[in-house]
């Protein structure tokens, strides 16, 4: 992946910080110069696990099915699951699941793979359901308990087309296929099957907290025409689709570090270059500042601030991205604090203030690996206090008392 990091192009950076009308100055030295790297994202094989548990609802389509509605062939079921994150893109996930299924015979005799010298009329299935006084002249319900078990790959869609990457959104999307294996019971006629299935699916997620969420899913299982007991009727496949509901919690750590591979022959010019840029930087003033208590949030706020473009929650890459990375290198020095990211609603609607700030928070949490715990969105009227025009669309950093 190419990039491009920027050093040593000279540029004066206004810091705008809030403490009785008090402002910062600092001339940063900067260039350009371009990095080929790659992004590697590494945790511990014990982290970064979750568990699930849903209710199903089920539906059969095999041969004879659609003489029976929907409705009726509805059946219920459960699912079960552990998984890993293997990245910001991809997870794996094993689940145990199962219960029940229906179909329809439409009444023309069965033939089933457990009369291997079958004749005309030799239906298992029917002769159940009549020795239990079941009308079966103009078709009957196929019944079937089974189990299954699956190895699913979970692929983040958000994650997968952003560079970006996201952990604590509200919001997950993922698509994944796999493979099953299906366990049909020997039950009411039915003969036992075991069978291997494809499978599709994609799932919603909302996150209540950073680790519970609620989850709605759709799958299919696409398996040999087969798994109904029957030798078939002209169908290549049998299959049944799922509609799922539950719960998912991550245990243990989570998240991954950062890790940027630099090729040797730049890591050289690149290092330089860094010094450069924290000597001109640090040798006026340190990078910074704290104020005095603010007259209107009551925190004791830090400079510089992230100066967003009016009305939108966008910024100039160039030259704000140094003032979070120097937020960042803060937070590392003082691990003990936590930070509030505070959106600043003047002249601008609280929706959009917060998206500044939960944008600007993402990045400290993603790229620069700062723990969630220690940063607390807000949406305050920093704005009110000050006349400079561009202080009413920033997001600013405040020690949380």
């Amino acid at each position: 992946m190419k990039k491009t990091i920027l050093i040593l192009l000279l540029a004066a950076v206004s810091a705008g910080g809030y403490a009785q009308e008090k402002r910062v100055e600092s001339t940063v030295m900067m260039d350009t110069l371009e990095v080929d790297y790659k992004t590697r994202y590494v945790s511990s094989f014990w982290s970064n696990f979750y568990i699930q548990g849903s209710f199903a609802g089920r539906v059969m389509c095999a041969e004879d099915d659609n003489h029976l509605s929907v409705g009726k062939r509805l059946s219920p079921g459960f699912l079960l699951g552990i998984g890993k994150d293997l990245n910001p893109n991809l997870s794996l996930r094993l689940s145990f699941g199962g219960m029940r299924l229906t179909g329809w015979n439409t009444g023309i005799p069965g033939i089933y793979k457990q009369y291997a010298n079958w004749s005309d009329g030799n239906d298992p299935v029917r002769e159940y359901l009549e020795s239990q006084g079941v009308d079966t002249k103009d078709g009957y319900k196929q019944k079937m308990k089974y189990l299954e078990v699956n190895l699913d790959l979970m692929v983040d869609l958000y994650n997968l087309f952003h560079e970006q990457k996201r952990f604590d959104r509200r919001w997950d999307f993922e698509a994944y296929s796999g493979l099953g294996y299906l366990y049909n019971m020997r039950w009411h006629g039915m003969s036992k099957e075991n069978k291997i299935a494809l499978r599709l699916g994609a799932i919603a997620g909302y996150n209540i907290t950073d680790r519970l969420a609620v989850n709605a899913e759709i799958s299919s299982s696409i398996t040999s025409a087969t798994f109904d007991g029957e030798i078939g009727k002209g169908n290549q496949f049998d299959t049944f689709f799922s509609g799922l509901v539950g719960l998912k919690w991550r245990i243990g750590k989570q998240g991954f570090q950062v890790v940027r591979l630099v090729p040797t022959e730049q890591y050289a010019a690149l290092n330089n270059s860094v010094s450069k840029i924290r000597r001109e930087y640090t040798e006026h003033s340190k990078t910074v500042h704290r104020t005095v208590t603010h007259v209107a949030t009551g925190s004791e706020l830090l400079i510089p601030a992230v100066v967003f473009f009016p009305e939108k929650d966008t910024y100039n890459e160039e030259l704000q991205q140094v003032n979070i990375f120097e937020v960042a290198h803060f937070m590392e020095e003082h691990t003990n604090y936590k930070i509030a990211v505070i959106g600043n609603s003047h002249q601008a609607s609280d929706r959009v203030a917060r998206k500044r700030a939960e944008r600007v928070r993402n990045i400290l949490i993603n790229r620069y690996s700062i723990q969630p715990s220690r940063l607390i969105v807000r949406v305050k009227d920093m704005g009110s206090v000050s006349d400079h025009m561009e202080d009413n669309q920033t997001v600013n950093f405040a020690i949380e008392q």
